[in-house]
């Protein structure tokens, strides 16, 4: 398949033109570690287009984007998935000022929330108090959100979740549609979907969706994908996103975007049938050697290790893995998260084989995982967002108001939120998973 952005480039290239433009590194290598790639890193010159203005190069691998996820419109993002998420949300804004959403949602959906002038319906998944791995979002919440709730813009659902979590799409856009409401997905973690044999949201009916590339594809870090299955929304989506974007977007994140859709075409699907079939290896191994079952799991690209049952929390279960040379994505309190890829050499998936056959039972008992609070809501979030703020010690913070949403990342699910109310509860719970202090309303 054509690679339109890294032809325009080669062209340029070809050129061999005296570079009297940003950046200022003028495409060489300065210092010794970028190897050919810097001369790739130009700006809106003359045959490079322009993101937010595509009309060319960046066009036509929009384009064929659109082609491979089945999407209406495509758009290309070197902000990540938080650019296509703002992107989402202001071009839904007008609908209304409520937002049914998942609580499992992304901290860059509830800032943006909050940016926005949105006030949340949250739906509360269950969470697991072994793995902490927390379960899908159900049509019949959603349902029953809307039909209690005026003024819904939208539906916010993250499928799959951090954890490989799918919520029923299909089934959660038909009750959208019965209600006449957009169902936006959070799909940063599944853009390699298509390509595993797993539906993508596009197909399964949602309105708009994001693809975070970098997460599961080859590509460098921050390029994503926005795309777009309803007529309203085509037009106006890339002055949409131009508000939220940078004027300086990258075009080594382009460049690594244009060639991983060559990829998506050409081996990408056989490649991940290789690989769900090593880990499917993996998880077998894992499960006979006494690791713990993870409940709800539909994504089998990835992988969760929770040896709860064999006396390991998280962080000593991490430490295992290390010491085999295996560096996790993410350490939970009691379940590790690994991302493997296509990319991975067999040197990687033999030290993993061999951390999981050398674990040994441990005589312990890790702490169960705390379940996500309920709101309790102090203010309006964009009321909060904008106030005056301090940060205090989560000791003290008892009757305050959250000014900042409070999230580690990964995974990016904030504790407590804008505008809610501190209640003892949520004391305990940012106690419990370490944080000594909190952004506050300043009350002065």
């Amino acid at each position: 398949m054509e690679t339109p952005i890294y032809k325009a480039l080669t062209n340029i290239l070809s050129k061999d033109a005296s570079r009297f433009h940003m950046p200022g590194h003028k495409g060489r290598d300065y210092c010794g570690l970028f190897g050919g790639v810097m001369q790739y890193d130009i700006t809106e010159i003359q045959g490079a287009d322009s993101l937010y203005e595509a009309g060319e190069a960046i066009l036509r691998c929009e384009e064929w984007l659109a082609d491979y996820y089945g999407a209406k419109r495509s758009l290309i993002s070197c902000q990540g998935s938080t650019l296509c998420i703002q992107t989402m949300l202001s071009l839904v804004r007008h609908r209304g000022s409520r937002l049914v959403i998942g609580r499992n949602a992304h901290v860059a959906a509830s800032n943006a929330m909050a940016l926005l002038d949105f006030e949340p319906v949250w739906v509360y998944p269950v969470t697991d108090s072994i793995t902490g791995v927390t379960g899908a979002v159900t049509p019949e919440q959603v349902e029953v959100a809307l039909r209690s709730q005026a003024d819904v813009a939208a539906v916010y659902i993250t499928s799959p979740s951090y954890y490989g979590v799918f919520s029923d799409i299909a089934a959660i856009a038909a009750v959208c549609s019965r209600y006449n409401v957009p169902l936006l997905v959070d799909n940063a973690h599944g853009a390699h979907l298509k390509a595993a044999g797993y539906p993508h949201p596009i197909a399964q009916g949602a309105a708009m969706c994001c693809d975070s590339a970098h997460k599961t594809l080859p590509v460098i870090t921050g390029g994503a994908y926005l795309h777009i299955a309803q007529d309203e929304y085509v037009e106006p989506a890339k002055e949409a996103m131009a508000v939220f974007g940078s004027t300086s977007p990258s075009y080594l994140i382009m460049l690594s975007l244009d060639t991983c859709l060559s990829y998506l075409q050409d081996s990408a699907e056989k490649d991940f049938h290789a690989l769900r079939s090593k880990i499917a290896v993996l998880e077998q191994l894992a499960l006979q050697k006494g690791f713990t079952p993870i409940p709800n799991q539909g994504d089998h690209t990835r992988m969760l290790l929770c040896a709860y049952h064999l006396g390991y929390s998280g962080e000593q279960l991490a430490a295992h893995l290390r010491a085999f040379k295996v560096e996790p994505e993410y350490v939970g309190e009691n379940t590790v998260v690994l991302l493997p890829s296509p990319l991975n050499t067999e040197q990687d998936f033999e030290r993993l084989t061999n951390a999981i056959n050398g674990i040994e039972p441990r005589d312990n008992i890790p702490a169960l995982v705390p379940p996500p609070i309920k709101a309790s809501v102090g203010c309006h979030p964009r009321e909060a967002f904008m106030a005056r703020k301090k940060i205090i010690p989560v000791r003290n913070s008892l009757g305050r108001i959250v000014a900042a949403n409070k999230s580690s990342c990964p995974p990016g699910v904030p504790v407590v939120y804008c505008g809610e109310l501190i209640t003892e509860e949520a004391v305990r719970l940012l106690t419990a998973y370490g944080y000594e202090t909190v952004t506050v309303i300043d009350n002065k």
